[in-house]
């Protein structure tokens, strides 16, 4: 016997679905949201590549890291 797909079966997937992706676009704006008010009370760290690497750089010293967090 073969399951008959209802408007109520596609309205369930499209729900799920954006369910799924509201909950990974939230995550993607919290981690902006966090490197923002870091880079915002750091003034000295600066971007690269847009976004992809953080620099620090000092008068001794030159860091670079994959997150703004690891230079304070």
């Amino acid at each position: 016997m073969t399951k008959i797909y209802t408007l109520a079966d596609a309205r369930d997937e499209k729900a799920a679905y954006n369910t799924k992706i509201n909950a990974r676009i939230d995550a993607t704006q919290t981690k902006k949201a966090e490197i923002e008010a870091i880079l915002f009370a750091n003034p000295q760290i600066g971007v690269l590549n847009n976004g992809k690497f953080y620099v620090c750089p000092t008068p001794d010293t030159y860091i670079e890291a994959n997150h703004p967090s690891k230079l304070i």
